[in-house]
């Protein structure tokens, strides 16, 4: 049988030209496998980068007379912009795990630095601030330790008072010896807390030599009404620590608060 062409077969020949056939896809092939392999670790590392991160969350407000800050500038050094307060002085703030020094700003007030911030990974941090107009002088732009801040009374609105009061905030209060509201009370000064547990396993209060009926809890700032018809009880085991921002204490009365009290407001915020 004669094959239908001039050219004689010739096997070496065939071998170079399927090499060279096949070198282009087997080079494209490698190529893509090296990019898909690229991609994962890239992938990876942002997933990684997330997962360690934590969340900084707060309010700023006008040390003089307590007024939210809108648009004030909240970063992690003195040139970059990471986040802005909102209408009700409220910011959030993604960082890394470890300490940082966060620095607020806004024009017309005092830079405030804020050293030993420390964010732990997929937990959130409370510091609320207050900035001091350029007015008041001895304010300047000294750095202040997340402790001296954080135990600063925010929520009690004349925090420059002489008068009395005391505070315990996220940062102190501890689950493992605070069970619930009731435990943590009694960590306030000034602050004694009665239990009743034939009233249904109520508490009443005792604030600076004042009986329960001279005294009122707020909850989230308004008025935690009493469950027993003939005194002020409430249900402050019911509170898990856990549930609870801070706790606070005051003696005196202003604008922020009612007024219906001879010895004392408890104020308890909880968390979002």
């Amino acid at each position: 049988m004669r094959l239908l062409t001039d050219k004689k077969f010739n096997p070496s020949e065939a071998a170079n030209m399927s090499y060279k056939t096949m070198s282009v896809p087997l080079n494209l092939y490698i190529k893509g496998i090296v990019l898909f392999t690229g991609m994962l670790f890239l992938a990876y590392g942002q997933s990684t980068a997330q997962t360690y991160k934590g969340i900084l969350k707060g309010q700023l407000m006008d040390a003089s007379t307590r007024r939210p800050l809108y648009g004030a500038t909240v970063s992690k050094d003195s040139t970059s912009l990471d986040s802005t307060t909102y209408f009700n002085g409220h910011y959030v703030i993604s960082l890394a795990k470890g300490n940082h020094t966060v620095y607020f700003s806004m024009p017309g007030y005092h830079t405030k630095a804020i050293r030993g911030v420390k964010i732990q990974r997929n937990e959130t941090t409370t510091l609320d601030i207050l900035l001091f107009p350029d007015s008041i002088n001895g304010q300047s732009r000294q750095p202040v330790t997340f402790s001296q801040e954080s135990k600063k009374s925010i929520y009690n609105f004349l925090n420059s008072s002489t008068l009395y009061s005391d505070k315990i905030a996220s940062a102190n209060i501890q689950p493992g010896t605070d069970k619930n509201g009731m435990q943590l009370l009694k960590r306030l000064g000034g602050v004694i807390v009665m239990d009743h547990r034939a009233r249904g396993d109520l508490q009443s209060l005792n604030i600076s030599g004042m009986g329960e009926r001279y005294n009122q809890v707020l909850l989230n700032g308004l008025v935690f009404n009493s469950l027993d018809a003939t005194s002020k009880a409430y249900p402050l085991s019911l509170l898990p620590s856990e549930a609870i921002e801070a706790v606070s204490v005051q003696t005196y009365t202003n604008g922020s608060i009612p007024a219906d009290f001879g010895g004392g407001t408890v104020n308890i915020r909880m968390k979002d």
